[in-house]
């Protein structure tokens, strides 16, 4: 009952009082790169199935016939390689500016920091071909002739969502004052996916941003914002907790990769001899495509009496024991900083980067690029 009370006191404190002066904005670098992978195909940049406005409607009039541009072929090229989406794509727009028609990186910032899914030799090419998009489509005067719009949705998100976010709170129980540094941002683009990214610039001052996508409209288009106060709060908080953890993540976070004693099973004199053979060819050829029906055919015995036997030996089955190797082989080229993690996903038989991703997160609960954050672990710069 106290626990229950607790909470309803720190939701009214954190609810009671305006965030004043924390004005939302659309952002034209934001609105630009997600176009792009719109563009591109990126699932998580294209509007959900009931999130279909009068603005969606426009872009697609004026930016469909530029699927085939350059710069959307390559997002696509860069995207299967490195895996490059979500909030890779909002790091890549918040380390830019848009200045008298061009974009280029910012000078207060060292793009050595971004996301090391963007490939550093990447970076001249792509930029050369974004800016040429942005002058053949017209985009700068596409921005401006909705701004009505634009600040239409952000009044709408401050007087729906801001207005009860208290954020005096947050410094006062963190004890940290960063409250004046964040920044709001809403997009029209895309609906699925919220983004809470941080920046340090060169002179070391820190940039914390919490940024919304919007799922549904009105019938005069504008977007409609439901109670995401708690959501507000959640994005808000990251910037606060991730820090506060972070020494202390290797001990708390789930152990879900253990070591295999490989010594105790192949000591083991009563350990069935198709089982041991079938540990012998995980331990060697993890990284290969294995089955059970494949090992079953060779040693000349059926798959479900290899299976049957292999889950009493270990108490797991085939395909966990094989993905558990797999990963704590994985687990240790990520610490060492020397790979990248679709490099990894390759590496250690688990085919492609989003099939690797799917199944560290199913294992790890977190993805590889959190994993490597929370233990303060790091991708290797591009001239290693």
């Amino acid at each position: 009952m106290k626990k229950v009370l607790l909470s309803i006191v720190l939701l009214y404190t954190v609810f009671s009082a305006k965030a004043q002066n924390l004005t939302p904005t659309v952002d034209k670098r934001i609105e630009l790169m997600a176009l792009v992978f719109r563009l591109a195909g990126a699932e998580e940049y294209q509007p959900s199935y009931n999130y279909k406005s009068s603005y969606t409607d426009k872009i697609e009039r004026k930016f469909a016939p530029f699927r085939g541009s350059e710069v959307v072929k390559y997002t696509q090229q860069l995207r299967n390689k490195y895996g490059i989406g979500f909030d890779a794509v909002i790091l890549f727009a918040l380390y830019t500016e848009i200045t008298d028609g061009k974009v280029a990186f910012r000078n207060d910032v060292d793009i050595r920091n971004l996301d090391k899914r963007w490939p550093q030799d990447s970076l001249p090419k792509y930029m050369k071909l974004l800016n040429k998009f942005y002058k053949q489509t017209g985009f700068d005067a596409f921005f401006a002739s909705n701004a009505d719009l634009y600040a239409k949705a952000a009044e709408s998100f401050k007087t729906k969502v801001m207005n009860e976010i208290n954020l005096k709170w947050f410094d006062d129980f963190f004890g940290q004052k960063k409250a004046d540094n964040f920044k709001v941002m809403i997009s029209l683009s895309f609906c699925e996916g919220n983004y809470g990214p941080h920046i340090k610039d060169k002179s070391g001052n820190e940039e914390y941003y919490t940024i919304y996508g919007s799922c549904r409209t009105d019938s005069a288009g504008i977007p409609i914002y439901g109670q995401m106060g708690w959501l507000v709060a959640h994005e808000l908080s990251h910037s606060y907790w991730n820090p506060a953890i972070k020494p202390y993540y290797q001990e708390v976070m789930p152990q879900a990769v253990e070591g295999v004693d490989w010594q105790r099973y192949f000591s083991d004199g009563a350990l069935n001899p198709y089982v041991r053979h079938a540990m012998e060819r995980i331990r060697t050829d993890y990284r290969e495509r294995l089955s059970i029906e494949g090992l079953a055919e060779t040693a000349g015995v059926s798959a479900s009496y290899l299976s049957r036997k292999f889950k009493e030996a270990t108490g797991q089955t085939f395909l966990e024991f094989l993905t558990r190797t797999r990963l704590q082989s994985a687990v240790a080229q990520l610490r060492s900083g020397k790979y990248r993690v679709y490099e990894v996903a390759e590496e250690n038989g688990f085919g492609d980067y989003k099939n690797f991703c799917t199944v560290f997160k199913k294992y790890m609960k977190c993805s590889p690029r959190t994993f490597l954050q929370e233990t303060g672990g790091r991708l290797p710069q591009e001239d290693e």
